[in-house]
């Protein structure tokens, strides 16, 4: 029944909307008749933030009451507020068909954005509530924010969340297939891959939510202590996290200025070979890399290089590692290993 369908995406849209649920949203909002039905219950029934979002997805001439029994239900409603300036705005919106509601469309629009770097990128947020979010290269961070819920999705790169206290809406990361729900704390939140995730708590705790267990599958996940289900990682912890358990560690604190040195625009590199270096280094440039012998890859590396200097690198890997670089026909540079020359 319409009237069921009416319920389910006003809760649904309470909740915050998933995965392909727009779309559907969308679709069945094709239906003038649904329109209208969704419009008036959301009035009648739910908060200002509910209907600015139904307000974004149907044609504004239609955002009117329709149905004559609401109209008289929300007039009673309202005038149980005892407030004189909602009354006049309300006997306004009798004679002409239309209710201007009380609220601000400003404030409720700065509790939803997107927010991304490009590749070499820096970026600080601070979002409605004062939370501050620093996003790394090549990130993208969507937020929405309700009357009962803050949550903000990782799609791609690293963000480091200095999360402001509130204790009636929780604080929930979406990234990497699970979710991280925190409280006045600050974390940091790397997407590896698509289902690998790498949470770093500094301060305070984070929970990581619950997931279906899922059989570990290589040698070295096998030998790792793994939790599975629901974790709580506390300050000066690190996690793995995949879709079905995580391995825990503690770090102590040279390991957290090295894992956060994007922050000061800095890498740090403790003993890594050439190859795994790169790795990390490609994230802040599209100068492309190849290793012009096998040797070289094995080159140990340490020490701390700015993000995004190319030349700094290639001068500190040839004068303190004894590798030197070429730029081939495609403007790639070839690393060797001096020895090999």
């Amino acid at each position: 029944m319409a009237s069921d369908d009416v319920a389910r995406w006003l809760s649904l849209l309470e909740r915050g909307l998933r995965g392909n649920e727009g779309e559907q949203l969308r679709e069945w909002l094709k239906n003038k008749a649904h329109r209208a039905r969704i419009i008036d219950a959301a009035r009648l029934w739910h908060g200002p933030e509910i209907l600015a979002v139904i307000s974004g997805l149907v044609p504004k001439a239609e955002l009117v009451i329709h149905d004559p029994a609401l109209r008289r239900r929300r007039f009673n409603l309202i005038l149980g507020w005892g407030t004189l300036g909602v009354i006049g705005a309300l006997c306004v919106g009798v004679t002409t068909g239309f209710v201007k509601l009380p609220f601000d469309d400003s404030r409720l629009l700065a509790g939803r954005g997107i927010y991304a770097t490009s590749v070499g990128e820096r970026r600080e947020v601070t979002l409605p509530d004062d939370t501050v979010v620093t996003l790394n290269t090549g990130s993208r961070l969507s937020v929405e924010y309700s009357t009962g819920s803050r949550e903000v999705y990782l799609a791609r790169g690293e963000a480091t969340f200095q999360v402001t206290p509130d204790a009636g809406r929780p604080f929930i990361v979406n990234a990497g297939m699970r979710r991280f729900l925190a409280t006045g704390t600050r974390f940091n939140v790397r997407v590896l891959s698509p289902q690998l995730t790498e949470l770093t708590v500094t301060d305070g705790k984070v929970k990581v939510m619950d997931a279906p267990p899922r059989l570990p599958e290589t040698p070295a996940q096998r030998r790792a202590t793994l939790l599975y289900g629901e974790t709580t990682v506390q300050a000066l912890e690190t996690a793995q996290v995949e879709p079905g358990f995580q391995s825990v560690s503690p770090i102590d604190a040279s390991q957290v200025e090295a894992m956060l040195a994007w922050q000061h625009d800095l890498i740090i590199f403790e003993d890594e070979a050439l190859q795994d270096a790169l790795t990390e280094i490609d994230r802040y440039t599209t100068t492309k890399f190849v290793l012009g012998d096998e040797k070289v890859r094995h080159i140990r590396i340490a020490g701390s290089f700015r993000t995004g200097d190319v030349d700094g690198l290639l001068l500190s890997l040839r004068d303190k590692f004894r590798v030197d670089s070429t730029r081939d026909p495609q403007g790639r540079i070839v690393l060797s290993s001096r020895s090999a020359l």
